[in-house]
């Protein structure tokens, strides 16, 4: 009976790296930074131009109950400053309701060029037969606890995936919420627009970071240590928490702005170093 248990979560083993190396290994970064390309049948544009048709008319309803609130009721904001200040801010949040496609692909260029970078780096998935592989991983005469400790690391990895999957899919509805948010601009303390632009970085952070853990646990797993392939891929589920206390929580209302921009232009210089570099 034992034997028979062994043999079967061996094939179990067999047939799960067979999927990893098949599957999941080699449509990792494509699947991750940008979903929609795996989603057969869905369009996500009359989304995003929906919602960005329902924020432009947001904005101009917040503009115009501004102007009243500030200069006619006097009930909102200091109605000493002159209305070129709110019209300046009206024509910013305008301004990037409209741009913001553009510069969302802009950004998830970079994203995609840093993450292929960056998992190049590690080392390259190895390139043996898949029966050579499951051969290294599964000597003969290995053990019942061996065998349990690789399927454990194998299902983290998929976990690990989905959540990784689950982060982009994230970075997307913040992507479609954008315009509804961008008219935050036009209050004193930045609105939600700074606390949402923080998160849009966070989250595009620990996409890379989660990535990079993902082929490092891959790697750890396929070259025979499952052990530290499920530290590794432990060590994955805690990025977005990690990155969350330490990233753009020093300053509150539009300083929090300033600094994600200022985020965006290191990231943008370090990326033009590195590549002159080459």
């Amino acid at each position: 009976m034992f034997n028979f248990i062994k043999d079967f979560l061996a094939d179990v083993v067999k047939n799960m790296v067979e999927y990893l190396l098949d599957n999941l290994s080699n449509t990792l970064l494509g699947n991750i930074i940008d979903p929609t390309s795996s989603m057969n049948g869905i369009s996500f544009e009359p989304i995003f131009n929906y919602m960005m048709g329902i924020g432009l008319s947001y904005c101009v309803l917040k503009f115009l109950m501004k102007l009243f609130n500030i200069y006619i009721l006097g009930t909102d904001g200091d109605s000493d400053n002159p209305p070129s200040v709110l019209v300046i801010n009206f024509i910013k949040a305008l301004a990037l309701i409209l741009a913001f496609s553009s510069l969302y692909e802009i950004f998830i260029d970079i994203i995609k060029d840093i993450s292929t970078n960056l998992l190049s780096a590690i080392t390259s998935l190895p390139t043996k037969s898949s029966d050579t592989l499951i051969n290294e991983i599964l000597p003969d005469g290995t053990g019942f606890l061996a065998i349990i400790i690789i399927i454990i690391s194998i299902v983290m990895y998929i976990i690990r995936y989905i959540d990784c999957l689950k982060t982009a899919v994230l970075l997307l509805i913040l992507r479609a919420g954008f315009p509804l948010v961008a008219s935050g601009v036009m209050d004193a303390n930045g609105g939600m627009f700074s606390t949402y632009i923080q998160k849009f970085l966070q989250l595009s952070f620990t996409v890379i970071t989660k990535l990079a853990l993902l082929k490092l646990g891959l790697l750890l797993l396929l070259n025979n240590n499952p052990i530290w392939a499920a530290v590794v891929l432990t060590a994955g589920g805690k990025v977005g928490e990690l990155l969350k206390e330490f990233m753009l929580t020093s300053q509150g209302g539009m300083g929090r702005f300033s600094s994600a921009t200022m985020t965006v232009s290191n990231l943008q210089r370090i990326y033009g170093n590195v590549r002159g570099k080459k």
